[in-house]
């Protein structure tokens, strides 16, 4: 389409001309306005087929397109523009934080979608997005944090497949708003526990399965006082749940005491509690001769024993020796 020098009104159109990847970062500098337009879902999915009837597609197959390539993409396409805007404007943020919060519940990142393509980029940005919605709004955060606790790891989820980045924001979530994040938990274990969601989900709070140090475990940034409450109210059915999967490492009385330990401390008279909590110990991966680990392992609980002071704590060592 020519444009010419005496042309006094231009009107361009397309949420990419305000991307800052791939060349399209300039384009904001020469505009004089940028509106931004949002429509009800309905009215916007009515238009998106009402442009394809014009463009000569028939009404069933403007429809499907709409409803399998157009929608699917939409949230993808607003995260990227919302990121990229924030990432040059961050003042913006208040102006912004409505659409930014519609954006990161769609149901497409959070509840999960066959269509929805896994992207390890997108999930980036969605975890950055979030991060800065939770230092923006640690309430909006926090609800949004809940969601993904009662839609963890659905297929095609934002918290789906291997320790994503969106867990990153779980767990500064739970960080700052641990009591609402919690409570968000408690009811998953508490009424889906056999569910593979739920497997995941304690997963998370142990930090993962096999490798130690690398991964942040939930259980490590909520405090513990909070989550004793819930298991005090049923010791015997919940506190062998989370010794099976809470970080596994036992510290000695003069470490800064770790959950493992105070669950011990708390629970260790429980047989069930303490054979879970060996089960979890043993899940691990080293290198080298098995028997040069397992050595090593003994020369640690042999050290551990000549120091400890609680009783329980004595009763597992000197199990987990055995």
């Amino acid at each position: 389409i020519p444009v010419f020098p005496q042309t006094a009104l231009i009107i361009t159109e397309g949420n990419y001309l305000l991307y800052d990847r791939f060349g399209w970062g300039a384009v904001k500098g020469v505009l004089d306005e940028v509106w931004y337009l949002q429509l009800d879902d309905a009215e916007r999915r009515r238009r998106l087929v009402q442009r394809r009837l014009g463009h000569g597609d028939t009404r069933e197959h403007a429809e499907f397109w709409v409803r399998e390539v157009d929608e699917p993409n939409a949230p993808g396409a607003a995260m990227d523009i919302l990121d990229s805007r924030l990432r040059g404007h961050p003042d913006e943020m208040g102006v912004l934080s409505d659409r930014i919060e519609r954006v990161l519940n769609s149901s497409v990142f959070v509840e999960g979608e066959a269509r929805r393509r896994s992207d390890n980029m997108l999930s980036y940005r969605w975890n950055e997005v979030a991060n800065r919605l939770l230092d923006f709004d640690s309430d909006a955060g926090a609800k949004l944090a809940v969601r993904c606790v009662e839609n963890f790891a659905n297929a095609n989820s934002i918290t789906t497949g291997f320790h994503p980045d969106p867990l990153k924001f779980l767990s500064n979530a739970a960080r700052v708003k641990p009591v609402i994040v919690w409570a968000a938990i408690a009811r998953r274990l508490g009424g889906q526990r056999k569910e593979i969601g739920t497997w995941h989900l304690l997963n998370w709070l142990r930090g993962g399965r096999t490798i130690r140090g690398n991964e942040e475990a939930g259980l490590a940034v909520i405090p513990a006082p909070v989550v004793f409450e819930w298991v005090d109210a049923d010791a015997a059915d919940r506190a062998w749940l989370l010794a099976e999967h809470c970080p596994p490492i036992v510290s000695k009385p003069d470490e800064p005491s770790t959950f493992a330990r105070q669950m011990l401390e708390r629970y260790g008279a429980i047989e069930q509690v303490r054979r879970c909590l060996h089960a979890n110990n043993f899940s691990e991966s080293w290198g080298g001769p098995a028997s040069e680990h397992y050595r090593r392992k003994l020369e640690a609980l042999d050290a551990h024993l000549k120091v400890e002071t609680n009783d329980n704590v004595r009763m597992w060592l000197q199990e987990h020796r055995e």
